[in-house]
């Protein structure tokens, strides 16, 4: 056979090999997220009610993990009217699939509320190897309008290891953007210096219901740049980063401790759908950077 031959057919051949191209960074073979964060569900007991709970396990080594209830409290109307919270009398409602990488829940208002035919849907997803996004839906399949809903979704952190846990400085550790300036908590003014909570709405909102942080003396009456907020170490070198696109309030509560950005909702009418995100990022000693990343995107 030819020099010539044996060249085209090599070519041929060449040609008809196709190389699969590598994944791209956090991306596994099949498409797949690659990533040591894992949601698992919460076991309900006696002591702690539970229904609404989810464990995320941080990407970090021995890192530890976020307890979140998602919601803590969903309310409507001028008081807070409940359409769920944590203490439903319902089995632990979230169900986790794809090995930890994907849970979910649906479940109906509970009866005798003054609200009847509301659902209410949440998702949680690894989206990128630091990083879940969680989402809650809600659906009014009721004949009445949902005033002024507002949701507390609280990411307690005292099982992420080298977190304080302490009852008086948690404030130093947590940022929120204020002015465009990154801002702890603790340097922010409130009636009372030695506040248990603090809480402030968002820009372009208006808020609603902030009697919790008012009674203790942390409301902050001037608006936050957007519904972003931070916790750190004690040592700087690691951060869980809350941010909500469409955000109504930032919170922190110190005796739990927890923290919140939690997205706005406004109204839904009968017949009428809502759906809102919120993005939990676990950063390293970088995590002043990755927030300016997802200020900058808020932005645009």
């Amino acid at each position: 056979m030819s020099e010539i031959r044996i060249a085209a057919i090599m070519a041929a051949l060449a040609a008809a090999v196709v190389i699969a191209a590598p994944p791209a960074a956090g991306e596994g073979r099949n498409g797949e997220t690659v990533s040591r964060i894992r949601i698992r569900s919460y076991p309900q007991t006696d002591s702690e009610k539970a229904a609404y709970t989810v464990r995320i396990d941080s990407p970090w080594e021995n890192g530890g993990y976020l307890h979140v209830n998602f919601p803590e409290h969903l309310e409507y109307g001028p008081v807070g009217y409940t359409i769920t919270r944590y203490s439903d009398p319902r089995p632990p409602a979230w169900q986790v699939e794809q090995e930890g990488k994907f849970a979910h829940y649906e479940v109906a208002s509970i009866p005798g509320r003054g609200v009847e035919g509301v659902r209410v849907e949440a998702a949680a997803r690894v989206i990128e190897p630091d990083r879940v996004r969680m989402t809650l839906a809600i659906i009014n399949h009721s004949d009445k309008t949902l005033h002024d809903i507002k949701p507390l979704l609280c990411f307690q952190y005292k099982g992420l290891a080298g977190f304080s846990r302490s009852n008086d400085e948690n404030f130093k550790y947590t940022y929120v953007v204020f002015d465009g300036q990154l801002t702890a908590l603790a340097d922010l003014s409130t009636t009372k210096s030695d506040a248990t909570a603090k809480a402030a709405p968002v820009k372009g909102v208006r808020p609603y219901r902030f009697d919790f942080a008012k009674k203790r003396g942390g409301y902050i009456d001037k608006p936050l740049d957007l519904g972003l907020s931070v916790i750190t170490s004690k040592d700087g070198a690691r951060a869980v980063i809350l941010y909500a696109p469409v955000g109504e309030s930032v919170l922190s509560n110190l005796y739990i401790p927890c923290l919140h950005a939690d997205p706005y909702f406004g109204h839904v009418q009968p017949g009428e759908s809502k759906e809102r995100n919120v993005e939990v990022t676990f950063a390293g000693p970088d995590w002043r950077r990755a927030v300016e990343s997802i200020v900058k995107r808020h932005a645009k």
